[in-house]
């Protein structure tokens, strides 16, 4: 069982709850792992370029100097990207590369992620993980774009 993360759509955030002095918990702990996995700054490669007029970082999780595998999604690089047709399928393919732990440790058999644009400035992410001998579990998100 793992600490569960409530998601708050209005904020575009996660945080750790609290019910009658204890932790809310994930039973399953698919949902965590993938708020975790598409919410924390995974760090960039060291060929990243930024859009002009960002500053140049790396970000990361405090957790990559002890993992052999960073942690998180490289979302972050995207805030201010500009808006084309690409994009959609660029955030698709960061999103997958961020869940792909999950099949690799046999978690999930499948993670497949859709993206598309809910609102001129709001990125919805449906995110399906399908788990060796069980249905397929969709969990939806909302993510903040900042771009140009």
């Amino acid at each position: 069982m793992d600490i569960g993360i409530t998601w708050n759509a209005a904020t575009l955030s996660g945080d750790w709850s609290v019910t009658s002095g204890d932790l809310v918990t994930d039973p399953g702990g698919l949902r965590s792992a993938v708020l975790l996995s598409l919410f924390t700054d995974r760090v960039a490669s060291t060929d990243y370029r930024p859009p002009a007029g960002t500053p140049w970082e790396r970000r990361g999780h405090w957790s990559d100097t002890y993992e052999p595998s960073p942690l998180g999604s490289r979302l972050w690089q995207f805030n201010r990207s500009k808006k084309t047709p690409a994009l959609l399928g660029q955030v698709q393919d960061c999103c997958k590369e961020a869940l792909q732990w999950l099949v690799t440790a046999g978690a999930v058999s499948t993670a497949a992620v859709a993206a598309s644009w809910q609102q001129p400035d709001v990125i919805g992410l449906a995110v399906t993980l399908t788990r060796p001998n069980a249905p397929a579990q969709t969990f939806n998100f909302a993510w903040a774009w900042q771009g140009a």
